[in-house]
């Protein structure tokens, strides 16, 4: 995760208080930098060469015919009961197998995330991008990413806007198969491998809960890395000062 001020932070209550009376300052100087939560880690690897994206699993949240025996010929006559019917009723789910359930789901598509920003990844270095920048932040029920740069091989630097980077952008979609959707960058600087790359760290649903966050993340293309950045002045929002 990134820096964090949250319900367990000195001051929050404070803040809370400043926000409902319409002041949204953020004391800066009080948010913390923690490990993102899902990857427990500020850096993770993915393949140079990664395989196809996980496919969605089938038949995922619908449910599942049970197999029964097929009854007897006195269980027809007689309208008894199959004899694997008897008795039977749906396991109890728990408060604790549920939250099982959650985290591996969260695991699972915190991993699925990292595989596809390896493809992203192959097909913004074979446009000769070195890095991907990236910041993100959010709270309270609410996660965002924005993108900040192109770095590329031979030296030059595409923020946002600037002549180039939208061409980058749709070309790298392009590349990795999907429909190029050119106003998504140009109007918001949305890209596919933003989302996953903060999901790869912090998994889907970041930005939920009761806190306040903000970082900044470099996708390397090169050394096939994502790096959860620990520099504050990388970290903050620009609008917010160093």
């Amino acid at each position: 995760m990134p820096y964090y001020f949250g319900e367990d932070s000195p001051g929050w209550d404070e803040f809370m208080d400043r926000s409902e009376a319409g002041d949204y300052t953020r004391p800066l100087e009080r948010f913390t930098y923690i490990l993102p939560w899902q990857a427990k880690a500020t850096v993770l690897n993915f393949p140079r060469s990664p395989n196809a994206p996980a496919a969605p699993e089938k038949g995922h949240g619908s449910p599942v015919a049970a197999s029964t025996a097929r009854p007897s010929i006195l269980e027809r006559l007689f309208g008894i009961r199959p004899r694997d019917a008897v008795g039977t009723k749906p396991p109890e789910v728990g408060l604790k197998t549920s939250l099982n359930n959650f985290h591996l789901r969260q695991k699972r598509e915190a991993q699925q995330a990292l595989v596809r920003v390896a493809h992203w990844a192959a097909a913004f270095r074979a446009l000769g991008v070195s890095r991907v920048l990236m910041r993100y932040d959010g709270g309270n029920d609410e996660g965002f990413i924005h993108f900040e740069a192109f770095e590329l091989a031979d030296g030059r630097r595409l923020a946002w806007k600037e002549e180039g980077a939208s061409e980058v952008a749709r070309r790298a979609v392009e590349a990795a198969g999907r429909p190029a959707n050119d106003r998504a960058f140009e109007d918001y600087g949305h890209l596919e491998i933003l989302v996953d790359a903060a999901i790869a760290f912090m998994g889907p649903g970041f930005g939920t809960g009761p806190y306040e966050m903000f970082g900044a993340i470099t996708i390397d293309c090169e050394a096939c890395t994502l790096t959860d950045e620990t520099d504050r002045a990388r970290a903050q929002p620009d609008d917010e000062g160093a």
